[in-house]
């Protein structure tokens, strides 16, 4: 969206003859590197996840790493943290 200061992601295909989705929003927090995201995701016969965090730019453009602390409203409740290496040729 206007000069990536908000970003919109979605994800469908299918995973062991099942659908999963995935939607996310990146906001920009300190300009040019650093978004702060949040994202859920779900296949069907499962409660979505949601997740939260920062996603910083290491070299623009090129490589980035993100972090999120997401949770599962499930019974028991999962409770997880990510993290995530991005290269982009």
């Amino acid at each position: 969206l206007p000069d990536d200061w908000w970003v919109i992601h979605t994800n469908v295909g299918y995973l062991e003859n099942r659908p999963v989705f995935g939607i996310g929003l990146e906001q920009l927090l300190y300009a040019p590197r650093v978004y702060g995201i949040f994202e859920t995701y779900g296949a069907r016969s499962e409660k979505p996840t949601v997740h939260g965090g920062l996603r910083l730019w290491v070299i623009p453009n090129r490589f980035q790493i993100d972090s999120t602390y997401g949770v599962q409203q499930s019974d028991p409740v999962r409770r997880f943290f990510t993290v995530g290496l991005r290269l982009l040729f």
